[in-house]
């Protein structure tokens, strides 16, 4: 056989627009051709199917397989060459074989070994040679009678499946989802229902799961047990509700025992639609749903209201919104029990549950005596409100859940609200309810976000649950999986610490890259305009402002007023690091209209100014603070010898900053845990005696004059206090009281205060008195109050002179507040195995 050589065909031709014109993008990745295509093709010939021709499950299996083969079965090589490849004639006209027989011994025809290379690597060489296998697979399906995709959806089974390999099945698969979908589009086009095989069974019948605390010898103190807790949580221990003046108050720490329960439906739920059409489409934790005490909470309210107008038949339509912050899994884990719950309420009592999401609605038939229980789908809302409204002509009992969500912004119109009952799950927007909720009587349902335990509990269960397989691995596997575990813990509350409490920012990086980066955003859009709202949410009085701003920023925390059981909230920061970040902001911007004053103000008055009005707190700036403490002067005590140096100038300048600032327990609160060290603590209320707030050095910071540390080095407490005036004399009844107080706010106070050195800063306001003498405390009773006083080291310093050019200077550099804790809110590192999905809406 006479063969012909040919130039290298020119670089970049397996771009030609022509070829990308006519065939899909999922065949033109190159591979080597005696290697299977790898098992993700199936999803990408998935996609390529659904843009392109309109299957059907009478559509041939043939037609399925050799689609694009179509028009290279009759090319001719030079014709293969000329459209792909480029260049002249490559063959002989006596040996242009078609493309078929060409490549099963491609070498026979072409000599030139470059230009060989370059037609083996095209997509469409590829697709011939894939096309000759499939033809053979076509007459193996035909012999088994399998020649539409419905025949092969019946019968593509077991050995069949496995003789036509990977290609075949994973395009033939792809075909059957294509035409059910069209099969399904073709049915809402006329307001019909879609019947959802088997998603009635997978929610009413879904597996129980829970998680126990108080495990010791377990991972992170936590085990998981399989079926119902055999202990559910009461009324009494879910309903907890401060009042406004305790809202920061931390919680009592709960006793070991159940923390969260987990259903788990194997078709999903109706926040991810069932996971419908392939299992591919939906990530295994999405079939999971943990509970936890807010969502029980919840239930128990509904139930209520539920049992008075069903049971009791109360002449009371029951109507709740169920109103929490965004992200924290309203949709998922409240909208998701609340079905299966319903579903069982009083033995079954419910014909139909409604549930409308995402511009979506499915009707969930319960089942009857000789009637099966079914799921029904409209992609057409108004026909679903019409099918309910028939039911209720009907008399049939049910319950409507609505999830207000991006493409359901607002309530359908038209549902029968005094009919059944009705219960919508919404931010605190006020635009998604309050029109639709007037005049109805709603009752409002306050969820707070997850505590640190439900989500601990949570990560342990992705680890520890039957469904992980945990139990099976052998001993070092599981050591293995505990590691991991406590790492993803670890990652976990960091970034707990940094956003909050939301889910789907915390359970997986991308979530929690992506909310630290949109609160940096929010917090240095801050500025003098909308300032005043941000300092009613650090005041505890503001309300939800509808704009994406607040939602990255703040969640909202249920209270209640004095002698009332309605459900309210107020506004805080999601975390302690956005609340810092936020006050930052805030104080920058006062220093910045103080600077911008200063043209027709000194530099004395200016600075004078913005310190008076926030004086501790402008210590938090650590410039501003180096200022003091490079000012500091020593009052002698009388008859004392030596002066005695502050544990600030024994301190180096990179440790000389307050890292951040807690209000103390108010009276009734539960105390702080941990005393920490550097935190300004301030009091809840301004008539603390003695001091107006304090911050604690480690003594290990402590030098002798020499620059030798003492032998011994105890914790020291440095006092703050500013004052106006010349003298602040106390007496030791006031002492008493402080170390009271003291012993009150820590709960660690009596280790840590042990052999504890006091100090006193008494800052003095350039517009009044100045202190210049050690400060008296009258009274010798009790001794140790007096004794505390009496070796007690006090400093003073004024906001005078030269000191004010360097305030001013210290609060322009704060301005843009570059070493300000805030933006130490960088993203957490990824544990090495992040959750499959975040639970949120």
């Amino acid at each position: 056989m006479s063969r012909a050589n040919s130039p290298a065909a020119p670089q970049g031709n397996n771009e030609n627009p022509q070829v990308a014109g006519n065939f899909g993008a999922a065949m033109r990745r190159p591979r080597d051709e005696n290697v299977p295509p790898p098992a993700a093709q199936p999803p990408q010939i998935r996609q390529r199917t659904e843009g392109g021709p309109n299957w059907t499950m009478d559509s041939k299996v043939r037609d399925v397989l050799l689609e694009d083969y179509a028009g290279l079965r009759d090319m001719t090589v030079n014709d293969f060459i000329q459209k792909f490849v480029g260049g002249t004639f490559a063959v002989a006209e006596a040996e242009n074989v078609r493309m078929p027989i060409f490549v099963q011994s491609p070498e026979d025809y072409i000599l030139d070994a470059r230009l060989l290379g370059r037609v083996r690597g095209t997509d469409e060489f590829k697709t011939v040679k894939t096309a000759i296998d499939l033809s053979e697979k076509v007459d193996y399906l035909d012999e088994k009678e399998i020649s539409t995709l419905s025949q092969w959806e019946e019968k593509g089974k077991g050995e069949i499946r496995e003789f036509v390999g990977p290609v075949a099945r994973g395009r033939l698969d792809a075909a059957v989802i294509a035409a059910k979908r069209a099969e399904k589009r073709a049915a809402q086009a006329s307001d019909g229902a879609v019947y959802l095989e088997g998603v009635y069974d997978s929610i009413y019948n879904a597996k129980w799961s829970y998680v126990m605390s108080g495990y010791d010898e377990e991972p992170l103190g936590m085990k998981v047990f399989d079926g119902r807790p055999p202990h559910m949580w009461t009324e009494e221990e879910v309903d907890i509700n401060p009042l406004p003046a305790n809202l920061d108050a931390r919680v009592p720490e709960r006793p070991y025992g159940l923390e969260i329960f987990v259903l788990t439906s194997e078709k999903g739920w109706p926040y991810n639609r069932f996971a419908l059409d392939d299992a591919e489409i939906c990530w295994e934790n999405f079939k999971h749903v943990y509970i936890r005490r807010e969502i029980m909470r919840v239930w128990y309210i509904i139930q209520r209201g539920l049992q008075g107008r069903w049971v009791e038949k109360a002449d009371i339509t029951p109507r709740h919104i169920v109103i929490g912050t965004p992200g924290i899994g309203k949709s998922y884990g409240v909208g998701s029990f609340l079905l299966h719950s319903l579903l069982h309420f009083h033995e079954g009592m419910f014909d139909v549950v409604a549930y409308f999401t995402d511009g979506i609605a499915y009707l969930i038939y319960n089942k009857k005596p000789g009637e099966e229980g079914r799921v029904e789908e409209y992609e057409d809302v108004k026909a679903a409100v019409r099918v309910i409204a028939a039911l209720v002509f009907k008399k049939k009992k049910g319950h409507i859940i609505v999830d207000i969500c991006k493409n359901a912004q607002t309530p359908p119109d038209g549902l029968p609200v005094h009919a059944w009952g009705v219960t919508l799950l919404t931010s605190p927007d006020e635009a998604h309810f309050h029109h639709w909720s007037k005049d109805k009587r709603d009752v409002g349902i306050i969820i707070n976000c997850d505590d640190v335990r439900d989500m601990k509990a949570f990560v342990a269960w992705t680890k520890l649950s039957v469904a992980s397989g945990y139990a099976a691995l052998d001993e070092e596997a599981q050591a293995r999986i505990v590691e991991e575990l406590e790492n993803e813990w670890e990652t976990i509350k960091s970034r707990i610490n940094v956003v909050g409490p939301v889910p789907r920012c915390v359970y997986n990086s991308a979530g929690y890259t992506k909310r630290v980066s949109q609160a940096k955003k929010m917090i240095t859009s801050i500025n003098g305009d909308n300032k005043s709202h941000y300092e009613d949410i650090m005041g505890k009085i503001a309300d939800w402002r509808n704009d994406k701003v607040t939602h990255r920023l703040v969640k909202i925390v249920r209270v209640r007023d004095a002698g009332e059981s309605v459900d309210e909230y107020r506004c805080r920061p999601l975390s302690v690091c956005i609340g810092n970040a936020i006050f930052f902001k805030l104080l920058a911007i006062d220093v910045e209209k103080m600077a911008i004053c200063q043209v027709t103000m000194s530099d004395e008055s200016a600075a004078a100014n913005v310190f008076e009005s926030r004086a501790l707190l402008s210590l938090l700036f650590p410039r501003v603070f180096k200022v003091i403490a490079e000012n500091l002067k020593y009052l002698q005590r009388p008859g004392g010898l030596e002066e005695k140096r502050c544990i600030l100038n024994d301190m180096a300048p990179q440790q000389l900053r307050l890292i951040g600032q807690k209000a103390l327990p108010a009276t009734h609160q539960q105390p702080i845990d941990n005393c920490e060290y550097m935190v300004l603590y301030r009091p809840a209320t301004g008539n603390e005696p003695v001091v107006d707030g304090f911050f604690f050095v480690e003594g290990r910071f402590r030098r002798n004059r020499d620059g030798a540390a003492p032998p011994t080095t105890p914790n020291i407490a440095v006092l703050l206090q500013v004052t106006k005036s010349e003298r602040h004399p106390t007496t030791t009844d006031k002492v008493k009281k402080f170390r009271e107080n003291m012993a009150r706010y820590f709960s660690d106070w009596g280790a840590f205060s042990r052999n504890m050195v006091w100090e006193m800063i008494y800052i003095n306001s350039v517009n009044g008195g100045v202190i210049t003498r050690w400060q008296l405390c009258d009274g010798d009773n009790p001794a140790e109050a007096a004794d505390m006083w009496r070796n007690m080291a006090q400093y003073q310093v004024t906001l005078r002179e030269e000191m004010q050019g360097q305030l001013m200077r210290a609060y322009r550099d704060e301005c843009w507040y570059r070493d300000a804790p805030l933006l130490a809110m960088e993203p957490a590192p990824q544990p090495r195995n992040e959750q499959a999905g975040a639970q949120g809406g």
